[in-house]
């Protein structure tokens, strides 16, 4: 469903969610707009969410795996890992009638170099059959920050000379009232 014949191309990503009221609102947003993206969740906050998943599909975006507890990946043990990514995926194929091909560590651990604990991790989502997905932009509106700052950071990171870049903001985990604030802008 994404096109990046156009460049620049920016990739929409949301972490941490779904969340009842967040995720609904960045949803409508998007339907608005008919712009598609990718929603990285916890199982722990998608576990009485199966109509936001099954939304999404239906919608066009893509889900991906940010594990099921938001587990920091360089501490876990592959075993641990392993059962997250299992768990997360078998609820969200049973809720929405598809898997999960694309994972996003928490804390952004895919952003920059990883270290070899962090690439250790990344392995076992691979060895899993997953695509880690970092991010090019990530403009911390985890911080509750107004909608002009998020937007500030975000043009100030961009790079049309890249061609493609990942935003990754945040549906869950706190107020993400600002991020919904910034969005259709």
């Amino acid at each position: 469903p994404f096109d990046c014949s156009a460049k620049p191309c920016l990739a929409l990503t949301f972490d941490d969610g779904p969340d009842p009221a967040h995720t609904k609102q960045i949803l409508d947003v998007l339907a608005r707009s008919e712009v598609p993206a990718t929603f990285f969740i916890t199982g722990r906050n998608a576990v009485g969410q199966t109509d936001l998943l099954r939304r999404m599909v239906e919608e066009g975006h893509l889900i991906g795996s940010h594990s099921y507890s938001h587990l920091r990946t360089e501490d876990a043990s592959t075993w641990r890992l392993r059962l997250e990514l299992n768990a997360l995926e078998r609820f969200v194929e049973g809720a929405t009638g598809r898997g999960m091909r694309l994972y996003r560590s928490p804390y952004g651990q895919t952003d920059g170099p990883v270290d070899a604990e962090g690439a250790a991790g990344l392995a076992v989502a691979q060895q899993a059959g997953f695509m880690v997905v970092g991010t090019d932009i990530a403009p911390r509106d985890w911080e509750a920050r107004d909608p002009e700052a998020i937007l500030a950071e975000i043009r100030a990171a961009l790079d049309p000379a890249q061609g493609a870049q990942v935003i990754a903001l945040h549906d869950a985990g706190g107020d993400r009232s600002a991020t919904v604030a910034a969005l259709p802008r």
